[in-house]
């Protein structure tokens, strides 16, 4: 079985989206809603963008590659 500290280290060796990822994954097997107690509307929203993460129909972008231009193409 592995130890606290090997699966640490190997999990601070991921990429940010796999640690973020990871996180979502580990509060779901304690039977926690990632974002839970959250306000209603961002409750929904994040489990909307989890299951769009998961499904592949949504990826994240790093912050560094996004372009500014997105925030005004409303």
């Amino acid at each position: 079985m592995a130890t606290y500290e090997s699966v640490l280290a190997q999990a601070l060796e991921l990429t940010e989206e796999e640690r973020e990822l990871l996180a979502i994954q580990v509060q779901l097997s304690l039977g926690r809603e990632p974002g839970a107690g959250a306000d209603p509307f961002w409750d929904r929203e994040m489990k909307r963008q989890l299951e769009a993460l998961v499904s592949g129909d949504d990826e994240l972008v790093d912050w560094d590659e996004f372009d500014e231009d997105s925030l005004n193409d409303e």
